[in-house]
């Protein structure tokens, strides 16, 4: 079984960066992947806490080093909930065929845009049943 770690924002979110809930929005990317593999993936919701704090973007030397001695946390969700509602989107989407509305350039769109709201929604989720 392989697995994957992803960061689906597509870099280290930081809470000075005044996103409205505390999360950017997921890269269509993790939907790609989600809608590429040949078997549907069991999706574990990871939620990081502490690395705007090993990693700021506003420090101003020696960028490419973390600092010392600053707390990170992972927590992790139950993989249930989401990979079947994930699988439910896939197959309603499948079964629909193309919607007339959808891109004719790009058909997937819809489909990669809700997996990816599924995702953020249950980041979010766990991060606010940690608070």
């Amino acid at each position: 079984m392989t697995q994957i770690h992803i960061f689906p924002e597509g870099k280290v979110n930081q809470p000075r960066m005044k996103i409205s809930d505390g999360l950017m929005r997921f890269k269509w990317g993790v939907s790609q992947m989600v809608l590429r593999s040949e078997q549907p993936p069991v999706i574990i919701p990871m939620y990081l806490q502490g690395f705007d704090n090993v990693m700021p973007e506003d420090r101003t030397y020696l960028k490419f080093l973390p600092k010392l001695g600053k707390k990170i946390t992972v927590s992790f969700g139950s993989p249930a909930g989401i990979t079947h509602e994930v699988q439910g989107a896939l197959q309603e989407w499948r079964k629909a065929g193309t919607p007339s509305f959808a891109d004719p350039l790009d058909p997937e769109a819809a489909v990669r845009s809700r997996i990816a709201e599924i995702l953020r929604n249950a980041v979010h989720n766990l991060g606010d049943s940690l608070k």
